[in-house]
């Protein structure tokens, strides 16, 4: 079954917070990298990203992660990232050895 990603903002004057839950793959990763982007551009000090209702995360959903990382970095804005250990996005971020490039937390 493929459960579509769905994706909640909330945005407060310090931190940016992204609930992601469902598949994050080719079809929704564009939208979770925009939103990244947008909170780097709307000038949060952070972000947090919940990862903890991620049923599936394959390697264009984390590339596009990543690329949001990055430009949350080059504007100076922290990320943490929360999925419980033995999730499925926490397995696949900790095999590809980006959890603290993601800012990875419990």
């Amino acid at each position: 079954m493929h459960d579509v990603m769905t994706l909640r903002r909330e945005a407060g004057p310090e931190v940016t917070r992204l609930a992601v839950a469902g598949e994050v793959d080719l079809a929704g990763g564009g939208e979770l990298r925009d939103a990244m982007e947008q909170a780097a551009l709307g000038r949060a000090a952070a972000v947090e990203l919940d990862l903890r209702d991620v049923s599936f995360l394959d390697s264009s959903g984390l590339a596009a992660v990543l690329s949001g990382a990055r430009v949350l970095d080059a504007h100076g804005c922290a990320l943490r990232t929360a999925c419980p250990p033995g999730s499925e996005a926490r397995l696949v971020i900790e095999m590809a050895g980006v959890g603290r490039l993601l800012g990875l937390t419990a």
